[in-house]
């Protein structure tokens, strides 16, 4: 029988995703939970998700991308449903409210005023005391962590999390992670591996 384990073994994972599922499933904890998975392109969150007993709904505005996670899904043994659907398109999918809402690299990469209002939309759809999830890049470099490692609230200020994502999303923080990984780029006929950061943090309904 496929599990979170052997998925986890077999995938080529790089060390931020590997890092970045387990933080999810780990705030998930064992009960069985509705989770919507916010644009979630070729990640293997809602397999990983739907392994772990959870009712997952894959979402993202890319229908090929759509057709992918079902066939992956299947693959492992699992089914879910994907849908081809974003906060503000035309075709407005009606959701039910989610026990989580999780949002791994999908919110960052958006202008800073419409981080905040995907984090304040996607908090409409949980739950009373349920948790949006999100992890994002902080960004690269060691001197940040030796230098502000004492004080991880200075850190999602200094980076705008806390500005434009957490305030606006009308939601509440109650963790805050930061973790490291080595990260290769390709420069030239090298690859130069520098440290890298993310930031995973819940926010949940009041």
């Amino acid at each position: 029988m496929p599990d979170v384990k052997s998925l986890l073994t077999r995938e080529r994972l790089t060390a931020a995703h590997h890092l970045a599922y387990s933080w999810v499933l780990d705030r998930l904890g064992y009960d069985k939970k509705s989770v919507l998975d916010f644009g979630s392109r070729y990640s293997l969150l809602p397999t990983l998700l739907a392994l772990k007993g959870h009712d997952v709904t894959a979402t993202d505005r890319d229908p090929g991308v759509t057709a992918w996670q079902a066939d992956h899904a299947r693959a492992w043994g699992v089914k879910f449903p994907a849908h081809c659907w974003h906060p503000g398109s035309e075709d407005q999918l009606t959701l039910p409210k989610f026990d989580a809402v999780t949002a791994c690299w999908a919110i960052q990469h958006n202008e800073p005023e419409t981080q905040g209002w995907l984090a304040h939309y996607l908090g409409r759809l949980l739950k009373p005391g349920g948790s949006l999830l999100i992890v994002g890049a902080f960004k690269f470099g060691e001197s940040v962590y030796e230098e502000h490692r004492a004080d991880p609230l200075w850190r999602l200020s200094g980076d705008g999390h806390a500005q434009h994502v957490i305030e606006p999303s009308g939601l509440q923080l109650k963790v805050f992670s930061h973790f490291y990984y080595v990260h290769a780029t390709q420069e030239g006929e090298f690859c130069s591996p520098k440290l890298a950061n993310s930031v995973a943090y819940e926010l949940v309904k009041p």
